[in-house]
């Protein structure tokens, strides 16, 4: 609690993925932590075979061999689809887990958007999709990245990210039921993307409103100028513009030192707590 490492914590304080002969490269991902001090890792696994590592930690940081197929882990794949990161996970009340993974497919690297869900014991969960992820089409196969999701009560699943049809990135939203399957009653599709006539516009975080309403940040460049400006979206539960919210349900806030949020927590009295950051130079 004072800020110094905690050496009873694994080895010296550290667990290390490449102490487990079977875990040599394997990168990029996100954690769980359970009241009991144990958590759950998610992260990608590019060594074979290659998946989903999903490991959970003793809460003095060593594997609980009790967990996976492994000894402490196991290593989920994803067919065809190559993955590159798990960008964020949340748990379910029920106990489920559920990511927002970005991942190439084949061998085109072609960037895909996929939503998963893991049971309890960190296996996919097969009745999420049917095949326990669903990667979201936002039209003709285009490229997408996810950046962040988050959890109504209700168990629909809403994430976020970017497209990027033309070289352009456009911000992009999809509600998920809880069965995986893309939600018609927001947007009629479920799905949306902004695009300000051909600039980049991306999506890093998403907050749910505990009147369920969707309040989206991240960064656009409207004016196809040499820096982005700081974005935040708020979309009715149906998937429309909040025009209540700015006039237009979309607030682009220009002339700041920092080009993009990535991070936003609610606060009790629903006022939105934000943290910025800049890609510029």
């Amino acid at each position: 609690s004072d800020g110094s490492q905690d050496l009873s914590f694994g080895v010296n304080g550290v667990f290390d993925f490449t102490a487990v002969s079977q875990l040599q490269f394997v990168n990029s991902g996100d954690i769980v932590v359970h009241p009991d001090g144990s958590s759950t890792i998610f992260a990608v696994n590019s060594g074979g075979p290659h998946g989903a590592v999903v490991a959970r930690l003793r809460s003095n940081g060593r594997l609980d061999s009790s967990f996976g197929t492994s000894p402490g882990f196991r290593v989920e794949t994803f067919g065809i689809y190559t993955l590159e990161d798990i960008v964020d996970v949340k748990q379910t009340p029920g106990g489920k887990f559920v990511a927002a993974i970005q991942a190439n497919e084949g061998s085109a690297f072609n960037s895909r958007f996929i939503v998963a869900r893991f049971n309890a014991d960190g296996s996919l969960d097969s009745s999420f999709n049917g095949i326990g992820y669903q990667v979201v089409d936002f039209g003709l196969g285009i490229d997408a990245t996810p950046r962040s999701l988050a959890l109504q009560p209700d168990g629909k699943v809403v994430a976020v990210g970017f497209t990027d049809p033309l070289g352009n990135e456009d911000l992009a939203i999809v509600r998920l039921n809880v069965n995986g399957t893309p939600d018609p009653t927001f947007n009629g599709d479920g799905v949306d993307t902004i695009d300000f006539i051909g600039n980049n516009e991306a999506a890093l975080d998403v907050v749910i409103q505990t009147d369920g309403k969707i309040v989206v940040g991240g960064s656009a460049n409207p004016m196809a100028l040499s820096f982005d400006d700081l974005i935040l979206v708020r979309y009715n539960p149906d998937g429309m513009f909040d025009t209540s919210f700015n006039g237009s349900g979309v607030q682009v806030i220009t002339g700041a030192s920092f080009d993009e949020f990535r991070i936003m927590k609610l606060q009790a009295d629903g006022k939105l707590v934000a943290i910025a950051g800049t890609t510029n130079s």
